[in-house]
C-alpha cells in the first residue's frame, strides 16, 4: 500500500494505478473500445489481488502486479460493483444492474469457474448499487437497491436477516446511494433523498 497512489476504473475503458508524482503510473486493463468500460473496482492488498467489473457483466481478476488470472462473464448485464471481504480475502461480492432487476453474487475466487459457481445468489426486485461486507465481524452483507430497500444478509449461507425500508429511489443524474457499514461497529448507515411517502 502506497499513500501516493490511487487506482481507478474508468469509462475510458481502463483500470489504472496513478502515481501522484507521475513516476509509477500503470495501466492494468484496457478495452480500447468506447462501448466497453469498467464500472467497479476493488483491491485486496492483503490478498495481492485486483478485481474489476465492466458494463458487459465481465469480471476480471488480476494479481497486484498486473498478471491476469481470469476474465469471466459473471452477470448477464452490467457488473457495477465488486468488493473483496477484508476478513476473508478469498471471498468477493459482485452486483448487477441489468434489465431493471438486480442480483448480488458471493464468490470464492479460489474455486470460481463461471456464473453457476457462486456461493450465493441474492435476487433483488430492483437493480443493486452496492453490497458491502461488514468490516468488524465480516459475517454480514449490506445491500442497497436502486429504489427503497437496504438488506442485511448473514453468512455463511447469506440468509436475509433484515429488510430496511429506506427512501433513495435512483435518479438518472444523481449519484447512487450506497449504504455502508460504520467502521467500528456492524451498524449500517446511508444518506437519503427527501420523500413524503416515508
Amino acid at each position: 500500500f502506497h499513500q501516493e497512489r490511487v487506482y481507478t476504473a474508468s469509462i475510458d475503458g481502463t483500470v489504472t494505478r496513478h502515481d501522484f508524482n507521475g513516476i509509477d503510473t500503470k495501466i492494468y486493463l484496457e478495452t480500447n473500445d468506447w462501448e466497453k468500460w469498467y464500472t467497479g473496482l476493488d483491491i485486496s492488498f492483503s490478498g495481492g489481488m485486483i478485481v474489476a467489473g465492466n458494463n458487459r457483466g465481465i469480471v476480471s481478476l488480476l494479481s497486484i502486479e498486473g498478471e491476469k488470472i481470469w476474465d469471466l462473464k459473471l452477470h448477464k448485464a452490467k457488473c457495477n460493483f465488486v468488493q473483496f471481504s477484508e476478513r476473508q480475502p478469498w471471498m468477493m461480492v459482485t452486483t448487477s444492474t441489468g434489465a431493471g432487476t438486480g442480483s448480488v453474487k458471493v464468490w470464492d475466487i479460489r474455486n470460481i469457474s463461471g456464473k453457476q459457481s457462486a456461493l450465493a445468489e441474492l435476487q433483488h426486485d430492483k437493480a443493486v448499487n452496492s453490497a458491502y461486507f461488514s468490516p468488524v465481524s465480516g459475517d454480514k452483507l449490506l445491500t442497497t437497491d436502486q429504489h427503497s430497500q437496504l438488506r442485511v444478509y448473514q453468512a455463511p449461507n447469506f440468509n436475509l436477516v433484515q429488510t430496511i425500508p429506506h427512501p433513495h429511489r435512483q435518479f438518472q443524474h444523481l449519484t447512487a446511494i450506497k449504504a455502508c457499514w460504520h467502521p467500528l461497529a456492524d451498524i449500517p448507515f446511508a444518506g437519503r433523498y427527501p420523500d413524503p411517502k416515508f
